[in-house]
């Protein structure tokens, strides 16, 4: 027969020290940035990780570059910190990445096809390295990243752990921008930014500023900052500033990639929001995108504008310019057309690793072909790279493990209303755009990033099917059924 359980066993939840702690002591604060920012009990693992993400979103492209080169093959930073990841999980939790290793279990349905995917460019490599030698090693890199996603997922312990990895990026896509804007302002080249004098858009000359990759990871600040939002009320006036820098970096970059992904994300946030959250979201991104289809009318003596104005008209001329009215359309145009046809020849393997993508005789190849670059030739829509390299067979193993987190993450947000879910789900919705239009996976640290995206996505979801974040958990031990013993004390009843 049994009892009720005695009051004792549940306030023993909330016992410490021998002291009675009201309830919501054990309750963490979720929005503290203290809390949130701290590195302390931080695993080697985890410093490597996050010495990455900061580097490479304040650094940039030029910060991936170490100029060294073992041969004509330069070697990056992602491989370096690859490298030492490897290296430090394997001397710290040897079984877990050995059983993933041998077997591809331990990091999910994404690390399974990750583990197959491995395997499939090491067979590719093989066949193809007697003949294109190191450019088959490129390609090989390329896939070989995605060993960051395990790597990461088995660095991360916990929820606060993610999210930690997951502010520190968010946060220094906005320090980019900041560095961005004062160079600018003030003519001082500092750095990480490539500099072109201008761009002819529609008829206009443009200045573009911070070409290229220099401000991709503003980009990634800009949609994770739409989740927090919606969803921090206590940060809302710090969170409003940083996405209006990220966006003025935008702006001055006229990157089209970038406007997509911000379009895919803020699509993304709208569709998450409670009904009151929507309304406010969609105020403040209608604001931001007047500001740059009404910057015309705003004068020029306001900072700000003449950048604006650029990118409303790199935007215009993909709508209704096309390649005729920008020369970088016409340029990608071309690849393109010349990459998928070439994938139709091989449609489900692809035509394999080192092979050149393009012809050698295009025109807009002889100024790669000239400066040897180690990824020339590339069509710049790193599906159409995945596609001609692996075939179907690649591609859809990537798009498998994209959209396996991504719609996970959008359930999980709109269910819990979760800004780190969302913010996760909108860097990747980002990334997205951004490799329609550009080298993604070509970039090593892109490719990185986008690996270690994916694993915080991987944990966040994780952690959401355990235990609801930011609340004790009271153990099985404390909850059961007592009775009173024959010496004075409490024994938990089984069933």
């Amino acid at each position: 027969m049994t009892t009720r359980a005695h009051p004792m066993a549940l306030i023993r939840a909330h016992l410490r020290g021998s002291l009675y702690a009201p309830p919501k002591v054990l309750v963490p604060a979720r929005n503290s940035m203290v809390r949130v920012l701290g590195l302390r009990k931080m695993t080697a693992e985890l410093w490597l990780v996050l010495a990455y993400i900061v580097v490479m979103g304040v650094g940039g492209l030029p910060a991936a570059k170490l100029g060294i080169h073992i041969g004509p093959a330069p070697i990056f930073l992602t491989d370096i910190t690859l490298m030492l990841l490897l290296a430090v999980s394997l001397v710290r939790c040897p079984a877990r990445l050995l059983y993933w290793l041998s077997e591809g279990y331990g990091a999910g349905p994404v690390g399974r096809v990750v583990w197959i995917l491995c395997i499939l460019a090491t067979l590719y490599f093989v066949l193809a390295f007697s003949e294109y030698g190191l450019y088959a090693l490129r390609d090989l890199a390329i896939f070989a990243y995605s060993v960051f996603f395990p790597l990461t997922c088995f660095a991360i312990r916990d929820r606060r752990d993610a999210v930690r990895l997951l502010r520190y990026l968010t946060y220094a896509g906005v320090v980019l921008a900041l560095m961005l804007l004062f160079q600018i302002a003030s003519g001082i080249n500092i750095g990480p930014f490539e500099y072109k004098n201008t761009r002819l858009i529609l008829g206009h000359a443009v200045p573009e500023i911070g070409a290229g990759d220099g401000v991709v990871f503003s980009v990634f600040s800009l949609v994770a900052l739409f989740a927090y939002f919606s969803f921090e009320p206590k940060l809302h006036l710090f969170h409003v500033m940083c996405a209006m820098v990220c966006l003025l970096a935008l702006a001055a970059s006229t990157s089209r990639a970038g406007v997509v992904g911000v379009a895919l994300a803020a699509g993304a946030t709208f569709l998450c929001s409670t009904p009151k959250n929507r309304i406010r979201f969609a105020l403040f991104a209608g604001f931001l995108a007047l500001l740059v289809f009404l910057s015309p009318l705003i004068p020029l003596f306001i900072p700000g504008a003449r950048l604006l104005r650029g990118l409303r008209l790199s935007v215009l001329s993909a709508v209704i310019g096309g390649p005729s009215g920008d020369p970088t359309a016409a340029f990608r145009m071309i690849r393109w057309k010349i990459t998928f046809a070439l994938w139709l020849t091989h449609p489900v393997l692809g035509v394999g690793f080192g092979r050149m993508l393009l012809p050698s005789t295009l025109h807009s190849l002889q100024a790669e072909l000239g400066a040897g670059r180690f990824n020339m030739g590339m069509p710049h829509n790193t599906f159409l790279f995945l596609a001609a390299r692996m075939g179907l067979v690649g591609l859809m193993a990537v798009l498998f493990c994209w959209f396996f987190i991504l719609v996970h993450l959008f359930v999980v947000a709109r269910r819990k209303r979760s800004a780190e879910e969302l913010a996760v789900a909108n860097c990747l919705a980002a990334m997205f755009g951004v490799a329609m239009f550009g080298l993604f996976f070509e970039r090593p640290e892109l490719n990185g990033i986008f690996w270690i995206v994916m694993a915080i996505g991987q944990r966040l979801i994780a952690c959401q099917a355990g235990v609801s974040p930011g609340r004790r958990q009271v153990s099985e031990v404390e909850t059961k059924p007592q009775r009173r013993t024959g010496h004075g004390g409490f024994e938990r009843l089984t069933a």
